[in-house]
């Protein structure tokens, strides 16, 4: 998947060698990377791509976002953010997974020291004192594999976080994602579109040749309904609940359905296995933090392993769950009180949000830290965020 196609480039330092298990050969309708979802692209993201120099190869297709537009519908609630008043040329980027993952995955046989095994599956893992022992089959064959370190990047039904019996908290929404690209009447302007409706929150994130990235969060018998509804019907729902900013829909493409869960792991880390991704945590994509998260947790582990020669040393662990617990933590309860808190139709509960919406509008300070948290410099920068390598080690103040 993309975490870990990410995570493989930053880690590899020329001394280091790197095997990518992979359970889907790239480019194969069912690999994850390829599939017809986009991921919104902080600024801070773009930044650690950049230090690994892969955004000369994406720019091309990612479309910046320029203004965000937050509103809640049928209510007063408004709040919008814009990159000139924050000092950038851009909030962020959307880009489609197929092209990320297309050029991540190329990238891996410019590199001697990253080996993609696939398609295969882990069969079981040992640890030893210095050592992870790891067992794959690989087109029916089977044979092990020594390292220092093995990482987890597999998912959020991660099977190798099943394996070491790591327990997880989970909450299910009870909600789906629609999915799909459409275009509108009305150019979007590299406008980006979070608004809070009664069934729950509706993104529109811009696409290049001015198309749109939907990520509807709906009940799963309204959304199974709507995956399969006539684009006609669709298109005429949508238009309802998002209202006419860009104009009647033009067109919709392919709708894809995926079922929404909150999840953390108790442990981060057990021996020398290191979950990483959505394996750690799963977010509610609201607010589009979830690759953004995991692109930060990568930056931070780079930065943490390098020149170390035992990646998979407790204090090693221990050091890198120290520089991502706050932020973790902070973006997974950001985006489940946004899930929860936008889809009550109280009275109250109405009241309070559009306040803050109003207020975060209005005040200057307030927009200024809602913007950094959205462009991912919220706290503590790794290295790679900043433009600069990861290879000196961070030192401790």
């Amino acid at each position: 998947g993309l975490v870990g196609a990410s995570l493989a480039l930053a880690l590899a330092e020329p001394q280091r060698r790197i095997a990518v298990i992979e359970a889907v050969p790239p480019g194969t309708d069912n690999q994850p990377s390829f599939d017809d979802r986009s991921v919104a692209l902080s600024l801070a993201s773009r930044r650690i791509l950049s230090s690994l120099d892969l955004w000369p190869l994406l720019a091309a297709e990612a479309e910046p976002i320029t203004r965000i537009h937050v509103s809640d519908r049928g209510h007063f609630g408004l709040a919008r953010l814009c990159a000139e008043e924050s000092g950038v040329d851009a909030l962020g980027h959307v880009i489609e997974n197929r092209v990320l993952g297309r050029v991540l995955h190329e990238q891996f046989r410019l590199r001697d020291n990253i080996t993609l095994i696939t398609p295969a599956r882990i069969l079981a893992f040992s640890q030893g004192a210095d050592r992870i022992r790891v067992d794959i089959e690989e087109k029916g064959d089977t044979r092990s594999l020594d390292a220092g370190l093995l990482i987890a990047a597999d998912g959020a039904r991660s099977t190798l976080r099943q394996m070491a019996h790591i327990k997880t908290l989970d909450h299910d929404y009870g909600v789906d994602a629609l999915v799909a690209n459409i275009s509108t009447q009305l150019p979007h302007e590299r406008r980006a579109f979070e608004r809070f409706t009664e069934a729950g929150p509706l993104a529109l994130l811009p696409l290049t040749g001015n198309r749109l990235s939907l990520v509807w969060s709906l009940p799963r018998n309204r959304a199974t309904h709507l995956q399969s509804a006539s684009d006609a019907h669709f298109m005429a729902e949508l238009e309802a609940a998002f209202g006419m900013r860009l104009g009647r829909i033009r067109r919709v493409g392919k709708r894809s359905r995926f079922p929404l869960h909150r999840l953390r792991a108790c442990l981060r880390y057990q021996g020398r296995l290191l979950l990483i991704g959505n394996a750690a945590q799963n977010l509610h994509p609201v607010a589009g933090q979830g690759f953004n998260l995991a692109l930060r947790d990568l930056a931070w582990l780079a930065e943490t392993l390098a020149g170390e020669t035992d990646p998979g040393a407790l204090p090693v662990l221990r050091r890198y769950e120290d520089r991502r617990s706050q932020d973790q933590t902070l973006t997974l309860a950001l985006t489940d009180t946004l899930a929860r808190g936008f889809r009550g139709q109280g009275f109250a509960q109405v009241m309070i949000r559009n306040a803050l919406l109003s207020q975060l509008d209005l005040l200057p300070p307030v927009k200024r830290q809602f913007a950094a948290h959205a462009m991912g410099f919220v706290g503590r920068v790794p290295r790679l965020a900043r433009g600069l390598p990861p290879g000196e080690p961070h030192v401790e103040l």
